[in-house]
């Protein structure tokens, strides 16, 4: 079950000002229309409907106090995902029942001592019938309603969730890039400005007989490529042949 963040601040930064000025009065609509539900529910004899319900306006009543401060993306994204499980169990239960809800009736049981005879009437009733009682049209009215609202949950918490900023996307840096080239002298020189250092083929680490055999500077900080403007350049040196 999701539990509200209730000690940390929220992690995707500041709660934009369109989801605490103008999405807020929606999300206090939503949390009313849950409670009526959940009181409407219990009225209806339905506590499982109603613990649902009850449930789902604690973590929208989570994420809108104190002005939404509690909200985050990652906060909207999960609730998302509670509607739309919702939507789909009610939505069962909603087609099951448009064509006549089925209304099971036991009689008394009859019979001997060898045996005894149980009789259950399965009766179709009509979605909505004015016969059956209050308690029966509230039931219907609840299968109806259930589904909408956690409808429009999902809705809201979408637009919600994309007022949020998307992080920034980090890209790798050159510098972060072990590179890899042909060095003179027979060997490899291997290096990068991350981790520092060249190291030749035959001459060891970060240094060498030749100047050019790690191509560096023969003091440790070789990378084996050209360097331009502080940065390595990628396809730049001399070409060379397998045979080489």
């Amino acid at each position: 079950m999701l539990i509200p963040f209730e000690d940390s601040s929220p992690v995707d930064g500041e709660v934009p000002q369109v989801v605490k000025e103008v999405h807020s009065i929606f999300w206090w609509m939503l949390l009313s229309l849950f409670l009526a539900l959940s009181v409407v529910r219990v009225v209806a004899e339905d506590v499982g409907g109603a613990f649902s319900s009850g449930l789902l306006a604690l973590l929208v009543w989570c994420m809108i106090r104190d002005n939404c401060t509690k909200m985050t993306k990652v906060g909207c994204m999960l609730f998302i995902m509670v509607c739309t499980l919702q939507v789909f169990l009610d939505g069962i239960t909603l087609c099951g029942s448009v064509g006549g809800r089925k209304k099971y009736t036991r009689l008394p049981s009859s019979g001997d001592d060898k045996r005894i005879v149980v009789t259950t009437v399965i009766e179709s009733v009509p979605f909505f019938d004015a016969s059956q009682g209050t308690t029966y049209n509230l039931q219907s009215a609840t299968i109806v309603a259930a589904p909408a609202l956690v409808a429009l949950g999902v809705v809201l918490g979408y637009l919600s969730y994309s007022a949020f900023p998307s992080p920034p996307e980090e890209g790798y840096r050159d510098d972060d890039i072990i590179f890899l080239a042909p060095a003179a002298g027979g060997g490899r020189a291997y290096g990068s400005t991350t981790l520092g250092g060249g190291f030749g083929g035959g001459g060891g680490a970060g240094s060498s007989s030749s100047p050019t055999a790690a191509n560096g500077n023969g003091n440790g900080n070789g990378n084996g490529l050209p360097r331009e403007g502080g940065q390595a350049a990628i396809f730049a040196g001399p070409g060379r042949r397998l045979t080489d």
